[in-house]
């Protein structure tokens, strides 16, 4: 959105109606929207959802409703415990709201569950990862100095070694959650237009 169309949705934002038709459908979309997307990852119509969660498929229904607003939030927390997803219920400027709205993509609507979650992986800051490397080269070269190059690492050897990204990307974990959250594509989550068109 350009900084003209901010300036104007601002203006219109002050209109009290237009401002609660907006707020209320960020949230019958967003919420309608990541619903079904997570249901639909597992496989699930409404009918199993519902009988999971304790409710009723009609209860479903409303809530991939993208014109139904009055949600429940304990509804709404049994669906995040259920996927295993976090639920959001803050306050927030509205400009956030626009921006985030703007910036919509696929993993904005179909959020990993705590299982593809790489948000928890453990890492090094980039400055300590590269002082390691370099405190391991230099090591390397200690012992192939003092032992010659008879007993020198092999280029196996001294990959594993360095952390070589080549070694690093043939670890299956790792191959496993990439492969995971390629997976999850573009053909289980609606495109924007469909997903704010359609429900």
């Amino acid at each position: 959105m350009s900084l003209r169309s901010k300036r104007y949705l601002h203006q219109k934002l002050s209109d009290p109606r237009f401002l609660a038709a907006f707020i209320s459908s960020r949230i019958g979309q967003t919420i309608a929207a990541q619903v079904r997307v997570l249901r639909q990852r597992e496989q699930m119509s409404q009918a199993d959802l519902a009988k999971c969660l304790g409710t009723s498929q009609n209860a479903i229904y409303r809530l991939e409703n993208p014109r139904y607003i009055k949600h429940n939030t304990s509804t709404l927390k049994r669906v995040a415990e259920f996927f295993k997803v976090g639920l959001i219920v803050r306050f927030a400027p509205l400009s956030e709201i626009v921006d985030w709205t703007n910036n919509l993509s696929e993993t904005s609507i179909n959020v990993p569950d705590l299982t593809h979650d790489t948000g928890f992986v453990d890492f090094e800051e980039p400055e300590s990862v590269e002082a390691d490397r370099i405190a391991r080269l230099l090591t390397v070269n200690d012992v192939n100095a003092a032992s010659g190059a008879a007993n020198a690492p092999t280029s196996q050897q001294r990959s594993e070694s360095l952390g070589d990204p080549v070694s690093t990307s043939q670890d299956p974990h790792r191959m496993n959650v990439q492969r995971s959250l390629t997976n999850y594509g573009a053909s289980q989550a609606p495109e924007r237009r469909g997903v704010l068109a359609n429900g």
